[in-house]
């Protein structure tokens, strides 16, 4: 046989088990990204056993926490969430909508949020804390690695930053998570913590005419790998009734970079439930 025909059979061959062993290799690391996600999800469940209401809070804590409905007589172990919306990896990037389900514990603090970006949706990301760890990872149709910080001081903090900043859309969590540390400024603000040294959080809350929360903001939030720092705030609207809880079905966030608001997130909420338990707070 010639070495022409030699080549070309060999090629077609080799071409066909390359492409096979390729496309394997995708579904199996994908699977293995949604199993990581889907432990997560039920290692965040699983914990969400706490010793029941607390009876330690301000007065003006326990008053927002009525206003938003939250309910002491049921515990509810998580919040489930859709929401769809546009984001921004860069000021004067090109926006980029995404699609995402989000599952946020109350008794105990930890959320995993799963999202859908671009078009197709072809790049997942994975945002959480689950038992006092960040982690966040992005990958290519859920296979090949973008990016991924996962445990360090930082992500720790930013992510503790999160959970509180989103306490207006987990109002039981006010009742029920013994770990916030919650203080009052005047009538109108509002702050909470958690933790302690360098992964530590705080949030200060600013309430509209009507009690509710209508601003979140942090001195500073870790914006990229390089470790600068820029504050960090949000904003929270459209209050409806969801199972017996007041909660804004649409939100914006932003850091401030050089004296103006980078809003990298702006989302609504489709659908909120409360998942409740049967089981009798310890």
């Amino acid at each position: 046989m010639p070495v022409r025909d030699s080549l070309k059979a060999l090629t077609t061959t080799i071409i066909p088990i390359f492409v096979a062993a390729g496309t394997v290799g995708t579904f199996i690391a994908r699977r293995r990204f949604r199993g990581t996600l889907d432990a997560l999800e039920r290692h965040l469940e699983d914990t969400q056993i706490g010793p029941g209401p607390r009876t330690d809070l301000l007065p003006q804590i326990i008053a927002l926490a009525a206003r938003l409905g939250a309910r002491s007589d049921r515990p509810t172990r998580t919040i489930d969430l859709r929401q769809t919306g546009t984001m921004w990896f860069k000021p004067g990037g090109r926006p980029r909508a995404f699609k995402a389900r989000q599952k946020i514990g109350t008794m105990v603090s930890g959320f995993v949020w799963r999202a859908d970006i671009g078009p197709s949706g072809s790049m997942k990301v994975v945002d959480s804390f689950v038992a006092g760890r960040g982690y966040l990872e992005a990958r290519l149709f859920g296979a090949l690695g973008v990016a991924r910080v996962d445990g360090t001081t930082a992500i720790n903090e930013g992510e503790a930053l999160r959970y509180l900043a989103e306490l207006p859309l987990n109002p039981d969590a006010i009742l029920f998570d013994h770990t916030l540390e919650w203080s009052a400024d005047g009538t109108d603000t509002i702050k909470v913590a958690k933790g302690c040294g360098a992964s530590r959080a705080e949030i200060s809350f600013q309430l509209n005419d009507a009690g509710l929360i209508s601003t979140m903001r942090a001195a500073s939030r870790s914006f990229d790998a390089s470790g600068k720092r820029y504050p960090w705030h949000g904003r929270f609207w459209d209050y409806q009734e969801r199972s017996g809880r007041l909660v804004p079905m649409q939100a914006n966030v932003a850091w401030v970079i050089d004296g103006k608001d980078f809003i990298y997130w702006r989302g609504t909420m489709t659908r909120w439930v409360a998942r409740t338990t049967s089981m009798a707070c310890a």
